[in-house]
């Protein structure tokens, strides 16, 4: 009938004549009987498991949802409920005895209900304890029996009586005392079991110990980081510690997260603990200093950027809990920022030392020396080089890039007669601090060459002609300054016999065929002669027979070998070439037109390599090797990169990983932006994937990137770099004009013409400029006017006294505001040109202090409670400022409101009053009584009125204050019709 957890059992007896002591004997035995029963699972768990939560619920126990979604816990199935020891055993079953008779013995769900009140842990020393029978219904309770039964634990403590409500247990001792209380009447009977257990004597709570890390006083530089560190804080007795950081004084600045253990002011770390709580509470406070802000500070970490210079104390509270807490302050000295100057240096480009003396030797093309290895701790912003020697006449070169940090040298001449180039490199850093240093260039002539004679083409006479006419040419790199001719050889062979023998015969089908010439003579005298000529051609050529060499082995770091080739030939071999074949990467190949050849840039793999010799009959043959590069030990790469510093308008960044560096060679780049970097700046091409990536779409701020390197065993490495974007004087002092033209219109030669107009603008109203240059930093077309967009600065060259001795004027950029206010005075050249609006391109508005300024729209957005002045917004069609206060402003709309409406309604009832004045006049002239008057058709009254008018005037102003009151009482006494 209440679950699974009772039964009803129905006994029948027949044939006893001792009815009560059958019904007793019956009870005890189905009491017996239903408490085994009891003890008995109802519902087979069986042998799966159930995740809930992700722990493994027990036996008897079922996943259950938390109200809100907010997780899952295991729980007891229905008509079970957990023990003392959280088992889930089956709920008790109660015996109910009947007054029906002896008959029937009926068990029922909790006939008698009732619950137990007091604490199940005590701690010791605590020496008693009581629990208490409590009826769940208002029933009176008088006619029950309560009885008290120890079913375990009866050693840990006793009572002086367990037949009362109220059960007092004293003499505790450490255990688990398990009791069974039950209350029966003449009709029923129920019990409850409870379970009391007895605790050691509990420790008392130990405060925790405050620990601040580093220790005070702490010493910082102006826009660095503080970090202090309260996570050393502990408790003996809890492991649960809260934190709360407070700035108590110090300079303005933003403080982020003050919860935790750690207050980061840019690197400053704080630290505490507590004997008996690893749990601990912090409180931070700023105990001295200029007012900040402060969010949470709760945390064991506190970290601050950007500190301005002060003296600045936190206090910091630690709490377990228990609530014992302990305090510890910290102050912390922020000093000035330290600015030293740049140091200039001049290298080689290439070279990472700097030199200050370079020897180079003709032919030598070109030459470039490079500024980056100058160094300044906030950064060079401007670089200019200069040529400082005497000898410009004698030696001329040119140069380019006097303003960048290359200059790039060209049409170097030969200076070892007059001396070395001088050249002076001069930086800057943003607050004006300079250093140079000169290098000195000596360039030597080029290596001699010897002459490359040609004696001429192979001739062939014949005789008799015995003369001929040798003409040589020589090629030299410098000049020829003699000449000599030599006889190498004499062929001369006679012999008297009638055989010739001939040997050593060599090819002569290059100089032409042996002529011999025979002679004979007869006894008589008489001779006579012929000759023969004898052409003597090569053997058969037969083709090369190379030899690559055997394969090779190398390991890692090892990444050079030697190649050495041998040829067999019946012949001569006239050419060698060493070709890779295949291979991880391509590799250097050194002398690859010799026998013996060097390559270097190995990578793990197997490469292939080819030799391809050449004889002199024009034949050729190949053989390959093959070269396999393995390593000992992977060696993970390492990555490196350098932070960037970038300056607008200058539209491109550069980011250079090639410092980057592995033991068998990097095969992937990978250049990772970090999600707060804004979408606009974006990589060129496939340069994220590259060593150098290049960045478009810059906009000011520090951004930070991701490099990732990896090698060909995936073994990689990661270094975040920053790319820093701040906005020159140049961007700052632009101008944004817009232009009603084609965007395809926009040519060089317009562009020079608008050039040139703007140039001369600026320059006529600029007294103390020479020379005024344009700089076009953007040309774009606004997608929703299609109108031309052009962002610009101007520098101008002042005149000064040095600049009459022959140096040059120093270089200053025009203010925008003044660049705009003169710009818009040029009325012809804003008619052909088309120009639409000149602006600066960063809106210069102060707005009254009381909002910021749209680079956008030029106009205010003003906060909130405050408006432009509507008058300036009138008459100028935009807001200028926010100088009028919303309140006041609708303050006096409400008064004059009030005003405007207190004279309409006192002018109304002024009238109403004059009106009623005027009727009751007329209806005074009318017979009294009659109401004929006043139903008279109103073009009646109306001629009538406009009869009687003067005269009503007349009385009316004749009218004295006491006829007036008694008309208008009349007035209000006539009946009127409805």
């Amino acid at each position: 009938m209440f679950g699974t957890a009772f039964l009803i059992v129905t006994i029948s007896i027949f044939s006893f004549s001792k009815a009560d002591l059958i019904g007793d004997r019956l009870l005890n035995e189905v009491h017996s009987e239903v408490t085994s029963i009891d003890r008995l699972p109802i519902e087979a768990t069986g042998a799966s498991t159930i995740i809930c939560g992700g722990n493994v619920c027990g036996k008897n126990e079922i996943c259950k949802t938390l109200a809100g979604n907010k997780g899952k816990e295991c729980t007891c199935r229905e008509g079970y409920s957990r023990d003392a020891s959280k088992q889930c055993e089956r709920n008790s079953i109660t015996i109910v005895e009947t007054t029906s008779g002896p008959t029937a013995i009926e068990l029922k769900g909790d006939p008698v209900p009732f619950h137990i009140e007091g604490p199940l842990n005590v701690h010791l020393p605590q020496n008693t304890v009581s629990l208490k029978i409590v009826r769940n219904s208002s029933s009176d309770f008088a006619n029950y029996t309560y009885y008290w039964e120890v079913l375990d634990g009866g050693g840990f403590g006793s009572a002086d009586t367990y037949t009362e409500p109220v059960l007092t247990l004293s003499g505790l001792k450490e255990g688990v005392i398990r009791l069974r209380a039950t209350v029966s009447d003449d009709s029923a009977r129920s019990y409850r079991d409870v379970s009391v257990s007895v605790l050691s004597e509990k420790k008392p709570n130990k405060p925790p110990v405050a620990v601040i890390r580093p220790a005070s006083p702490v010493h910082a530089v102006e826009g660095s980081r503080v970090v202090l560190d309260a996570e050393g804080s502990s408790d003996e007795d809890d492991s649960h510690l809260d934190f709360e950081w407070k700035l108590l004084n110090g300079p303005a600045v933003q403080l982020p997260a003050m919860n935790a253990a750690i207050l980061r002011l840019d690197n400053l770390h704080v630290g505490s603990s507590d004997e008996d709580d690893s749990h601990l509470d912090f409180e931070w406070k700023l105990l001295n200093g200029p007012a900040v802000q402060l969010p949470a500070m709760n945390a064991a970490i506190l970290r601050l950027d950007n500190l301005h210079v002060g003296n600045y104390s936190f206090g910091l509270t630690v709490k377990d809990r228990d609530g014992a807490t302990d305090h510890g302050t910290v102050d912390v000295i922020v000093s000035a920022k330290r600015d030293d100057p740049p140091k200039a240096q001049i290298s080689q480009c290439g070279e990472q030392v700097s030199r200050s003396t370079i020897d180079v030797r003709l032919p030598t093309k070109t030459l470039l020396l490079c500024a980056n290895t100058s160094t300044d701790d906030y950064g060079i912003t401007s670089y200019k080089w200069f040529r400082v020697d005497n000898l410009i006449t004698q030696l001329a070169v040119d140069y380019a890039g006097s303003s960048t940090s290359v200059l790039t040298l060209t049409n170097l001449q030969a200076n070892e007669k007059f001396g070395p180039y001088v050249f002076r490199l001069e930086v800057s850093d943003a607050s004006g601090q300079t250093d140079s240093a000169t290098i000195s260039i000596l360039v030597n002539k080029a290596v001699n060459q010897p002459p490359q004679p040609d004696a001429g083409g192979n001739q062939t006479i014949q005789l008799p002609t015995a003369s001929a006419v040798l003409n040589g040419n020589v090629k030299d790199d410098g000049e020829v300054v003699g000449y000599e001719w030599t006889q190498i050889s004499f062929l001369h062979i006679g012999s008297s016999t009638s055989v010739l023998t001939l040997t050593n015969l060599q090819a002569n089908e290059k100089f032409g065929p042996y002529v011999f010439r025979l002679e004979v003579s007869d006894a008589s005298g008489q001779t006579d002669s012929a000759t023969i000529s004898i052409l003597v051609n090569k053997a058969v050529n037969q083709p090369p027979q190379p030899d690559a060499g055997g394969n090779q082995t190398i390991q890692l770091p090892t990444a050079s070998a030697v190649l050495n080739g041998n040829v067999k030939d019946d012949g001569e071999v006239v050419g060698y070439e060493w070709t890779q074949i295949s291979g991880p990467n391509q590799v250097v190949i050194v002398n690859g037109d010799k026998s013996k050849c060097t390559i270097s840039g190995f990578e793990e793999g197997i490469y292939q390599f080819r030799l391809n010799v050449t004889d002199d009959g024009g034949l050729s043959a190949t053989d390959d090797t093959f070269v396999i590069v393995i390593r000992s030990k992977n060696e993970p790469p390492v990555a490196h990169a350098r932070n960037v510093t970038v300056y607008l308008p200058a539209n491109l960044a550069i980011l250079n990983g090639t410092e980057s560096s592995d033991d068998a060679g990097i095969v992937r780049y990978a250049w990772t932006p970090h999600d707060d970097v804004p979408a606009c700046i974006m990589f060129l091409g496939s340069s994220s994937r590259q060593p150098i990536a290049m960045l478009s779409g810059l906009v000011p701020g520090v951004f930070h990137f991701d490099l990732t390197v990896a090698d060909h065993s995936n073994a990689q490495d990661s270094i975040t770099i920053s790319l820093t974007v701040i906005a020159g004087e140049e961007q700052l002092n632009s101008v944004e004009l817009y232009m009603e033209h084609n965007f395809s219109d926009i040519t060089y030669r317009l562009r020079s013409k608008l050039e040139g107009r703007l140039a001369t603008a600026l320059a006529f109203q600029i007294p103390e400029a020479v020379r005024v240059d344009v700089c076009f930093s953007d040309f774009a077309q606004d997608p929703t006017s299609g109108r031309v967009r052009v962002v610009f600065h101007t520098e101008f060259t002042n005149s000064t006294s040095n600049e009459l001795k022959g140096s040059r004027g120093r270089t200053m950029v025009v203010p925008a505001v003044r660049a705009v206010a003169i710009l818009r005075n040029e009325a012809n050249m804003i008619r052909d040109f088309h120009i639409d609006s000149i602006n600066t391109l960063y809106c210069m508005l102060d707005c009254s202090g009381h909002g910021r300024c749209s680079n956008y729209s030029k106009e205010c957005e003003c906060d909130r409670y405050w408006m432009p002045n509507l008058f300036t917004y009138l008459f100028e069609g935009s807001k200028l400022d926010c100088s009028w206060s919303v309140l006041y402003f609708g303050l006096f709309l409400f008064v004059t409101s009030i005003f405007a409406i207190s004279c309409i309604v006192v002018r109304f009832k002024y009238r109403t009053e004059l009106e009623l004045s005027d009727w009751s006049s007329t209806k005074n002239m009318k017979e009294p009584g009659s109401s004929y008057s006043l139903l008279m058709p109103s073009e009646s009254l109306s001629s009538e009125c406009e009869t009687e008018q003067s005269t009503t005037n007349a009385n009316r102003r004749a009218m004295s204050d006491e006829n007036g009151v008694e008309l208008r009482e009349r007035a209000n006494s006539l009946p009127f019709i409805e």
